[in-house]
């Protein structure tokens, strides 16, 4: 199904071989996943988190139109990515619920 860049695409089922991915958001040539890290990860200010959130940028947009070599499903090249490490609390913070995941993008900043 083609979207427009600014809608989201729930690609959480491309993802669900990984144990550890809670769900996986695309818009545009942006994509953003969250895992529950599999031992707490202590970041720089000496606080231990258990959550990645990890930001791919895209060479093409997501809703591109299938192609005549991937006749059925959109593909890209991943560019760059970024990860950052959160709390429980912090993500709570943001309003985000992860037994019922929504949009990431609408509780995290790609900056």
């Amino acid at each position: 199904m083609l979207t427009e860049a600014t809608e989201m695409t729930d690609l959480s089922e491309h993802f669900e071989h990984f144990s550890r991915v809670i769900c996986a958001h695309g818009r545009g040539k942006n994509m953003l996943i969250m895992r529950k890290l599999r031992n707490p990860y202590k970041r720089s200010d000496g606080l231990r988190v258990s959550y990645e959130i990890e930001y791919r940028w895209l060479s093409r947009d997501l809703a591109s139109p299938p192609t005549d070599e991937y006749p059925t499903e959109a593909w890209a090249c991943v560019m760059g990515y970024e990860f950052s490490y959160w709390s429980l609390r912090e993500i709570k913070e943001t309003g985000f619920d992860i037994d019922n995941p929504t949009n990431l993008f609408d509780h995290f900043s790609l900056c």
